[in-house]
């Protein structure tokens, strides 16, 4: 399903971005800063899910950098 997120925030050991548009699967469990977009939509004679390919980039686990410590 595609989302768009409302918060700046950090989920599966990934930053996202306030206003980004994400695809997850259906079965994974979203916070609730993620904001439903669309569903998958079933078609007329109700046999198989239609669905809009994304041509955003792929999530990744990649590792997020950042400061650490005490603010001065």
């Amino acid at each position: 399903m595609r989302y768009c997120v409302n918060t700046t925030c950090q989920f599966r050991n990934r930053l996202y971005e306030k206003g980004e548009m994400v695809d997850l699967p259906a079965e994974v469990e979203v916070p609730p800063y993620f904001d439903v977009l669309e569903e998958t939509v079933p078609d007329a004679d109700n046999t198989q899910p239609e669905t809009v390919e994304s041509v955003d980039e792929p999530v990744t686990n990649e590792a997020v950098a950042g400061k650490k410590g005490r603010k001065k």
